[in-house]
């Protein structure tokens, strides 16, 4: 070996003796928890701290928690939720209202086609909120629209320059594993408006995909309206719910 290298190897060894690595430091890409970590690093390489081990389960915890907050938030905020709903937050569940929520919520992710009707005011936009909440919270998709809203933007589809296909439409609606469709009675029920209210809610069916139908008629005329193939779909997987109780608004 010549003297250059023995050298160069020299100053290797010497510098490996003298330096002392300092200890990871876990720093999770968090806004949540940025901010704190940032700190204690530049406490450590200040002088003012040692330099420490972030026990990898603190952070993680933190972290998943905040990601889930995070997606929930995210899932929920593309609901379309009705926000009159959304404020109520603690809704009383002592009396029929709240045996309603129960039975439905043990329904979840069966695929089912439930039609809440009745009166106005009893809470059935409500209970349909509540369940929306329930379903972003195990962080799978639920989605909020009157039937005026469904058919609008159906019509928009044949525009010439509309920003989704008539499939793209229906394809947006069929994916939510929650599907909330309101004010169902406030429609033409043209043959147009009928047939495309029965693919997409029989799409969902076949899809095991959960639907509530709401409107304010009574049993017969709603059954009338939706059709005996709705109708039937209906008793197979969830049934007719008729919110006879008082009102809320009185």
């Amino acid at each position: 070996m010549t003297t250059e290298l023995l050298d160069a190897e020299h100053r290797r060894i010497t510098r490996a003796k003298q330096v002392q690595p300092i200890k990871r430091i876990a720093i999770p890409r968090h806004d949540a928890i940025k901010g704190q970590l940032s700190a204690a690093f530049q406490a450590v390489i200040d002088g003012k701290a040692e330099a420490q081990e972030i026990p990898p389960d603190d952070w993680r915890s933190k972290f998943e928690a905040n990601e889930r907050m995070r997606r929930i938030q995210l899932l929920f905020s593309k609901s379309n939720a009705p926000r009159r709903q959304l404020e109520l937050t603690s809704p009383d569940r002592s009396g029929e209202w709240g045996r309603v929520e129960s039975r439905m919520i043990k329904k979840l992710g069966s695929g089912f086609l439930i039609a809440l009707i009745g009166v106005r005011g009893c809470g059935k936009t409500q209970l349909a909120v509540e369940l929306m909440r329930l379903e972003t919270k195990r962080l799978r998709e639920a989605r909020y629209v009157t039937a005026l809203e469904f058919f609008l933007k159906l019509r928009a589809s044949y525009r010439k320059n509309a920003s989704a296909s008539e499939a793209e439409v229906l394809d947006d609606y069929a994916r939510p594993s929650l599907l909330v469709i309101d004010e169902i009675a406030r429609r033409g029920e043209t043959d147009f408006e009928n047939n495309f209210l029965f693919g997409l809610i029989d799409r969902r069916y076949r899809d095991v995909s959960d639907t509530i139908i709401i409107s304010n008629q009574e049993r017969a005329e709603f059954c009338t309206s939706i059709g005996p193939s709705l109708s039937s779909r209906m008793q197979e997987t969830g049934g007719i719910i008729e919110c006879a109780w008082q009102s809320y608004r009185e």
